[in-house]
């Protein structure tokens, strides 16, 4: 490759101190290059996000239509358009593409930035066709096409990959929409289809409004069978965040693929599944609920429900205590196993036997004394809304009693989630409102937490994802390694620091190995300030299909890692030749589409062309259908079929929702035309219907009308 000895070290540590002191920004302008104070936000006329699993990954591929609508722009000015938006810092974009026309797509290239950059400016200057996207910083990227006309409108694709998270039998991941709002004419609703490349299950999509969506099951003749949804726009202002719900509950995983005789991995292993202190970890769970003071039942329940599910495994135990009636009472004599299935059930349990007004000092008290007749094996999670322990010499008092039932032999761990301060006041010039000073000292003498939600900072389930992972334990000085059988794994990366890890998490790794499988490894470090250290053995049947895209994570995670620390121009050209091998956008390279023949894609498949059944399909000129409408039988006939063997010819029937009604197998091939007929059962019912015929690479749709 090109060695770029040019590049001197000062502009690198000027380019990386500007890169990283920008915020993320998202906008839309189209402007004329040659007269710069000619611009105007743009708008995108409509918006398609296709997205599949990769193994843990979920690949994303954006398609929008850019105009200057509104702009008082004519056919006769010509215009640059720029975007630039955010993605989250763990993206790796892959792919850009560019209409030239409706049917002639320029698939991008990766160049070194400056060279990329050169070359745009330069078509720009003799007003012919390229766009380029660079990224500017760890989050953020920028998109350049040229030219656009005042009155018409550019197409353009963007392909990234994001890590999935996964917990248990459930894996998730965040679907980014922040460009969304950049249009200068709103954006009704954006066509969303799910393509079930790994076979993970229909997925939902959870909204920031409290909503589940689902999709309505397709199947395109080209595509494949796949799910649909337009979605409205207030939906998703905020990041969407789009669930599989697996068949079990995985503790492993892991994909490999080979290329040029070097093995890819991805590699997931719970840390709470390897640690035996973790595996036998006990949790009551004790829910002092003051309707009030906070949120509704409903609400908590199941941000609560989502939370144990996601940090607790089937190995732990967990038991549940409230006010029902008057009385505190305890779902269970004994502890029970933390399956997602029995937590479901004992939230429900929950939900529909406890009070609207709890009782703070009755669910502590009988909390000690549960836990003390479990030989103190076992902690509290203290689930409070109350408010009305602000006095200090009665909290001081309270805590006396608590200590005579065991107040500093069994660990609490508190969450506040009073959303409103009523009573506060200074106790040695430190502010506290409600139980805030009850609460604190609780877990201090209990060698505890304290946790409080912040009105403006928090969500109930970021709370419960934190609060939780405290209650199942602290860990320190987190040590991990992988391997396999007669070999070993090298380049690895890991999906965040490991002094970052709570014991729920997940560790994941890609990476390269030599050797066979399994997958071998050891944990170590220290719990609650015990030492723990474990070996473990990942069955080859936890193996998922995967396919070249496990190269192009690793190569992402590679040069995410060089680009955080440039000392040299050796780190730049290796990230650049990383980059370009591997297709995988980085801070010195950038994708650029240009009006050349050898950046012409006749095999990209545009993914906006599958029949969702909400638009009307053009017919080809050579695809003749008679009679239509018909009623009993309808002739077909598709001329200028070349060098066809009957064996590349399949034929079918959709009706307008995608779905196959019937399959055509008997047809003729007469001198370069296809001829033949369908005559329907009887209980085809009256309407539109699609014929959908694909020869050798082509296909051919015509619409027929039944009456």
């Amino acid at each position: 490759m090109k060695n770029y000895v040019s590049i001197s070290i000062l502009f690198l540590l000027l380019s990386s101190f500007f890169s990283t002191s920008l915020k993320a920004y998202n906008s839309l302008t189209v402007q004329d290059p040659r007269a710069t104070w000619r611009y105007g936000v743009g708008t995108m006329d409509s918006v398609t996000l296709v997205v599949k699993p990769k193994g843990l990954f979920l690949e994303h591929s954006i398609y929008i239509n850019f105009s200057a609508k509104n702009l008082n722009y004519t056919s006769k000015d010509t215009l640059e358009v720029i975007f630039n938006f955010d993605l989250p810092s763990n993206a790796i974009v892959t792919d850009s593409w560019l209409w030239l026309t409706p049917s002639q797509i320029l698939k991008g290239k990766l160049l070194d930035l400056w060279t990329a950059s050169t070359i745009y400016e330069n078509i720009v200057k003799r007003r012919r066709d390229p766009s380029i996207l660079k990224k500017l910083t760890a989050t953020q990227y920028e998109l350049r096409i040229f030219p656009m006309a005042g009155n018409a409108y550019r197409k353009v694709k963007i392909t990234y990959l994001v890590p999935l998270d996964l917990n248990g039998n459930i894996l998730s991941g965040p679907i980014a929409t922040n460009y969304l709002t950049t249009s200068k004419i709103p954006i009704n609703n954006i066509n969303f289809i799910y393509l079930p490349e790994t076979k993970y299950g229909n997925p939902i999509l959870k909204t920031n409004t409290g909503t589940e969506i689902t999709f309505w099951e397709k199947e395109d003749p080209e595509f494949g069978k796949f799910l649909y949804k337009p979605i409205t726009l207030n939906d998703i202002t905020k990041t969407p965040i789009l669930q599989f719900t697996l068949d079990r509950s995985y503790t492993s995983y892991f994909t490999t693929f080979e290329k040029d005789n070097e093995n890819y991995y991805q590699l997931a292993v719970q840390l709470s599944s390897l640690v035996q202190a973790a595996k036998d970890k006990k949790i009551l769970i004790t829910f002092d609920y003051y309707q009030s003071n906070t949120f509704s039942k409903d609400v908590i329940l199941d941000e609560l429900q989502s939370a144990l599910i996601k940090n607790l495994s089937p190995t732990q135990s967990f038991n549940m205590c409230y006010v029902s009636g008057f009385d505190v009472v305890f779902n269970s004599t004994d502890w029970i196993s933390a399956t997602p299935e029995n937590i479901i059930t004992q939230i429900n349990k929950l939900r529909n036997n406890a009070s609207n007004v709890g009782s703070t000092l009755s669910l502590l008290a009988k909390s000690l004394q549960y836990i003390k007749s479990k030989n103190n094996d076992g902690s509290i999670y203290f689930l409070s809304a109350g408010d009305m322990y602000s006095n200090i010499d009665l909290s001081n008092s309270i805590l006396q009693d608590l200590t005579k039932e065991g107040l500093a032999s069994t660990t609490i761990h508190v969450t506040d989630i009073c959303s409103l301060n009523k009573f506060c006041g200074y106790i040695n010039n430190i502010l506290y409102c409600n139980n805030h000073y009850l609460y604190t000292n609780i877990s201090r003498i209990s060698k505890g937490s304290y946790t409080k939600y912040d009105l403006q900072n928090s969500s109930l389930s970021a709370l419960f994802t934190s609060s939780i992972s405290k209650t199942i334990g602290n860990i320190l000085n987190l040590d991990f390694y992988s391997t396999v059988d007669n070999g070993f794994c090298y380049n690895k990366y890991i999906n965040k620091d490991l002094n970052q890890y709570n014991l729920s998490d997940y560790i994941v790794q890609v990476g390269k190995f030599t050797g066979s499988l399994p997958f071998r490894g050891e944990v170590s470090g220290f719990l609650d300030n015990k030492i723990f250290n474990s070996k473990f053995t990942i069955p080859i049947e936890n193996r998922l299909p995967t396919d070249v895209t496990n190269v192009q994570i690793w190569a992402g995670n590679y040069i995410k890692e060089l680009e955080k620390n440039i000392s040299s121009n050796i780190t730049v050209n290796n990230i650049i030749n990383l980059s370009i091998e591997h297709n995988v956008l980085s801070l010195y390279t950038a994708f650029l589409c240009l009006e050349d023949t050898s950046y012409y894609c006749v095999n990209c498949k545009d993914e906006t062309h599958i029949n969702t059944g909400t638009e009307e399909l053009k017919d080809s000129i050579n695809f003749i259908s008679f009679p239509n409408p018909f009623s009993e039988k309808i002739q077909f006939t598709l001329n200028d079929i070349k060098n066809i063997d009957p064996g590349q010819v399949s034929i079918s029937i959709y009706d307008i929702s995608g779905r196959k009604v019937d399959i055509i197998s008997e047809f003729q091939l007469i001198q370069g035309s296809l001829k033949f007929s369908w005559h329907p059962n009887p209980e085809i019912q009256t309407g539109i219907y699609i014929c959908i015929v694909k020869a050798k690479n082509s296909v051919y749709k015509k619409k027929i009308i039944k009456m």
